[in-house]
C-alpha cells in the first residue's frame, strides 16, 4: 500500500466513513501542510514581536565583572605579620596539633607594680573586700593563694555553634601578673587551643570571668566536645557580672564591663576594636593572614582580664 493510500485509509478512519469524492488525497495532504506553515509563521511573528531587538556595537568598552565578595575594612590595610607584631611561641597540645601562645608581662595601660600588690594583698587578707565577698558567696578556701587563682575570658566567631579562636587567661606567676593567650591561628587550631586550656587551669581553685558561668565556660565546654578534648574544670567558678550588678546596679548607666572600666577603674579606651566586629575581623585574618585587626583583637581581650582584676582590687567592703 502506498504512503498516500495508507494516509487516506487514517483519514477515513477518524471520519468514520468515506471523504467526499471531490478532495482527492493530495490536495487533501496539501491542505495540511499549507495550514501547518500558517500557524508556525504565526507563532514565530508572536515571538519576535515580543522579543526585544540585539544591537550589537563594537564600539563599547569591556566592562570588568565585580567580585561578588563584599568588600572588608582588612582589604585597606596595610599587611601585617602576626608573630613579627604578636611575639609568641608555636605549641604542641598532644594529639590536638598546635597553637600559638601569647604570653604578656606589660600591659602597659595600668599601674602593674600596684595592681599586682593590691590584688596579692587582698587575696592573703581574709578582713579584705574581695576575701569578704567571696566569703559571702560561699566560694572561698582558707589556703587559697594568688596561685590558684585564672581570670578567663574568651573570643569566638559568634553563638550557638560559632568556632572559639581565642582562649584568654590572667595568672599569678613569679611574683606578678601575666597574660597568657591561646590563639587558633587558622580553624583547624581551635581543638589545639581548648587542650592547651584545659591543661594550664587544672591545678587551679577560682576561675574568675565576667559573664562566664553564661558565656564563656559552658561555650569552651561545647566547642570541648565538638572538638573531641576531654574537659574537666574542677575550680569554684565567681562571675564578676553578677557581683557588679549586686554593688552597682542603679549607681551606673549599667554594667557592661567598659562601663564599669570607665566609671570605677577611671580609665577608657582608645582604638579599641568593638566587640561586634570580633567574628568578621577574625575570619578576615584567616582569609588574608593580615594581622592588622588581631593586634586589637588580643590587645582587647587582655584589656578585659586586667580590668576584671582591677575591678576585684576597688570592690567596696560589706560592711
Amino acid at each position: 500500500m502506498s504512503r498516500s493510500s495508507d494516509l487516506l485509509s487514517r483519514l477515513e478512519s477518524l471520519n468514520r466513513g468515506k471523504l467526499r469524492d471531490t478532495v482527492t488525497t493530495g490536495s487533501l495532504i496539501d491542505d495540511l501542510k499549507r495550514k501547518r506553515r500558517k500557524t508556525e509563521d504565526e507563532n514565530s511573528a508572536k515571538k519576535d514581536a515580543s522579543a526585544p531587538a540585539l544591537l550589537y556595537r563594537r564600539d563599547l568598552p569591556t566592562v570588568k565583572r565585580s567580585s561578588s565578595r563584599v568588600s572588608s575594612p582588612i582589604d585597606e590595610m596595610p599587611f601585617v605579620n602576626l608573630e613579627a607584631s604578636l611575639p609568641g611561641t608555636t605549641i604542641e597540645a598532644g594529639p590536638f596539633g598546635l597553637a600559638y601562645l601569647i604570653e604578656t608581662r606589660n600591659f602597659g595601660i595600668i599601674a602593674q607594680e600596684m595592681l599586682a600588690g593590691d590584688f596579692a594583698s587582698q587575696v592573703a587578707d581574709d578582713a579584705s573586700p574581695l576575701r569578704q565577698r567571696l566569703a559571702a558567696r560561699e566560694i572561698v578556701r582558707a589556703d587559697l593563694s594568688p596561685h590558684d587563682i585564672m581570670i578567663v575570658d574568651v573570643e569566638s566567631t559568634g553563638l550557638g555553634s560559632a568556632q572559639l579562636f581565642l582562649i584568654g587567661t590572667l595568672l599569678w606567676h613569679e611574683e606578678s601578673l601575666v597574660v597568657r593567650q591561646y590563639l587558633a591561628r587558622t580553624y583547624a587550631e581551635e581543638a589545639a587551643v581548648i587542650n592547651l586550656f584545659v591543661q594550664s587551669i587544672r591545678d587551679k581553685k577560682l576561675v574568675i570571668s565576667f559573664n562566664g558561668k553564661s558565656f564563656d565556660l559552658p561555650f569552651i565546654r561545647m566547642r570541648a566536645a565538638a572538638s573531641a578534648v576531654p574537659f574537666s574544670v574542677r575550680a569554684d567558678h565567681w562571675d564578676l557580672l553578677h557581683e557588679c550588678r549586686r554593688i552597682y546596679k542603679g549607681k551606673m548607666p549599667n554594667c557592661r564591663l567598659q562601663t564599669l572600666e570607665l566609671h570605677v577603674c577611671g580609665r577608657a579606651r582608645s582604638d579599641d576594636i568593638p566587640s561586634a566586629d570580633i567574628p568578621r575581623a577574625y575570619h578576615d585574618y584567616v582569609r588574608t593572614n593580615n594581622a592588622a585587626e588581631m593586634v586589637s583583637i588580643i590587645s582587647h581581650n587582655m584589656q578585659d582580664m586586667v580590668t576584671l582584676v582591677d575591678l576585684m582590687t576597688r570592690f567596696p567592703g560589706l560592711g
